[in-house]
């Protein structure tokens, strides 16, 4: 299955090919790691010298969540999961009590999610939308350089 390369750096290594028994091949350099059953492993070393250190070897089996799985159905329920994870996660949820006169309360209720990530804020303003709560978006003030007012 074909996944797409979100984010990639230029290095000049050897290049190793790692095959797995689902057919599955990696291409790594040396230095790249993998969990495996024994713990964390290099993909060469040895066992004596200045090489030394825990390496892969046909016997291991690696850690992880396996082959790729397909997307999930973007469904009710996974939206409510999502927004419930992302306010749980990263949101500020207060209460400002205020007494005001002839009124009950004056209680102001805020809800902030401020991230860096703008795919997953524009996810969060759809899912929202779409049970009809409202949203607002402001950009704060970018960092200012030392010595600057």
């Amino acid at each position: 299955m074909k996944t797409q390369v979100l984010a990639q750096w230029r290095t000049l290594k050897p290049v190793y090919r790692v095959s797995l028994e689902d057919g599955t091949q990696l291409e790594t350099s040396a230095d790249h790691r993998f969990l495996t059953l024994r713990g964390w492993k290099y993909v060469t070393g040895s066992e004596h010298g200045a090489t030394r250190r825990p390496h892969l070897t046909l016997n291991d089996k690696l850690m992880g969540f396996g082959g790729v799985a397909p997307p999930p159905a973007l469904s009710a329920d996974y939206k409510r999961g999502y927004l419930a994870g992302m306010i749980r996660g990263d949101a500020l949820l207060k209460v400002f009590r205020y007494e005001r006169a002839g009124r009950r309360h004056g209680d102001q209720y805020q809800f902030r999610l401020a991230l860096a990530d703008t795919e997953a804020l524009d996810r969060v303003r759809q899912y929202l939308g779409e049970v009809d709560v409202p949203t607002r978006s402001f950009s704060f003030l970018p960092p200012r350089r030392s010595g600057e007012k």
